[in-house]
């Protein structure tokens, strides 16, 4: 738990820390640019947070349903597998038709 919560502390840190060096004040876009790279850092950190939140809503399911149907772990772990195949699988092929913008 301390390892998660340093690494959310430093990518916290990584965002105010860094400078907008990266832009150019002479071109007229200067603060396009500034917005952007702004938004994107608050999305980073948005993805960040949420993906720590559901892999515990994800750990505290897995142990509801091993305790609750009394699952062998490792056929829940088989199960779970399973299940992150064929998403995987379904989402890809969707995927794959949705057209490249960037």
């Amino acid at each position: 738990m301390s390892f998660v919560v340093i690494g959310l502390t430093l990518v916290g840190l990584s965002t105010l820390s860094t400078s907008k060096n990266n832009i150019d004040e002479n071109t007229n876009n200067a603060v396009d640019e500034g917005n952007r790279y702004t938004s994107l850092q608050t999305l980073g950190n948005f993805l960040v947070i949420s993906a720590q939140v559901l892999h515990a809503y994800q750990g505290v399911c897995q142990e509801r349903l091993v305790r609750l149907y009394r699952v062998p772990p490792l056929q829940m772990i088989g199960i779970e597998g399973v299940y992150g195949i064929a998403l995987t699988l379904c989402l890809l092929a969707f995927l794959q038709l949705v057209p490249n913008t960037v």
